[in-house]
Order: C-alpha cells, then structure tokens, then sequence
C-alpha cells in the first residue's frame, strides 16, 4: 500500500535581491505561504523597504504574528544565518553564482535544509536573422541593462544571418552605437 502525504516544510527563508524587490519577494512568499510554511524574508540591504511594507500589509490581511517575518541586513551576516541556523527547513535565493554557492554549503552544513537558487545571469538574446529585427538591437540590449547591475551581466549575443543581413547589421551598428561597445565578428 502507497500512500502520499503533503506537509509543509516549516520555517522557509527567502533571500531576494534589489531590482524588483516586490516582485522577486511575493514571487517566494506566496507559494511559501500557501503551502502552510512560515516564511522570514531578508531582503537586500539596498531595498529593505519594499519588505517591510509587504509584511506590513500581511499583518493588516490577517496573516498571524510569527507568520509572515522580516530580517533587514547584510546578506553576509543575515543571509549567513538564516541559511546556517537549524530552524530553517529551506532557504530560496535570487542572484549571483558565488553567493549561491556559498548559501548552498551553508544549508549543507547546518541542517541539510532544502534550497532553491536562482543564480546567475539570464542575457540570452537569440536573433534569427531573416527580417529587420536587427533594428531593435540596440533597444534590447538597453533593455538587458536597466535593471541590473553592470558588473553582473553576462550578454550573450547569438546571431544566425545570413552574408547580406550581417552586413545590414554592420551598418545598423556603426550608425547608432558610435562608442563601440558591441564588436560583431565576422
């Protein structure tokens, strides 16, 4: 005889990064929550705000104290504790590789707590190039730009084309982007 329960995992530690932190957060808390887990929620320490007013507004919903928690601070003395301290039955985290790393053996060392990273860059740009979609380069690769930080990207640019629409695309390049910051190789 088979038999399969659903329980909730406890204490879920959700660490999310700065660039769209309400987003990124009730990304991790709702499935949390509606799972019967309690979540702590360590924000970036550049937009521990956001938050701080969502538990806020958790607390006005009805959601009981102990619930729904916030912990403010540096991910290296928050984010360390949460995901080394033996009441945490899973840690998520949102960005870079190293620090997911670290956060991984981190959750190894303590309890073997259950983690969820996101980790790392996200920049695949595909381009078939069959039509005069190479007019909207320069607006995706602003796009990709906006919202993260400089040092943590990793563009990776794919083009298929043919001889005549990598000239165009030459052309394109050279008359909008003058400060050379895109090579295209041949």
């Amino acid at each position: 005889m088979a038999l399969v329960t659903r329980e909730a995992l406890g204490v879920v530690a959700a660490i999310v990064p700065w660039n769209f932190p309400t987003v990124m957060a009730a990304w991790k808390i709702g499935p949390a929550l509606a799972t019967g887990n309690s979540v702590i929620v360590k924000p970036s320490e550049k937009s521990p705000l956001t938050a701080i007013l969502l538990a806020d507004l958790a607390k006005q919903a009805g959601i009981p104290d102990g619930v729904f928690q916030v912990l403010p601070g540096f991910g290296h003395e928050a984010g360390q504790a949460l995901a080394l301290h033996n009441d945490v039955d899973c840690i998520t985290f949102t960005g870079s590789t190293a620090v997911g790393k670290k956060l991984l053996s981190f959750a190894g060392e303590s309890n073997l707590k259950r983690a969820f990273m996101e980790c790392g860059g996200k920049s695949l740009i595909l381009f078939i190039m069959t039509s005069k979609i190479w007019k909207r380069l320069p607006q995706l690769l602003l796009q990709r730009f906006v919202t993260i930080k400089v040092k943590s990207v990793r563009l990776v640019l794919v083009c298929l084309f043919t001889l005549q629409s990598r000239k165009s695309l030459r052309r394109c390049y050279s008359n909008t982007w003058r400060n050379g910051n895109l090579t295209i190789r041949s």
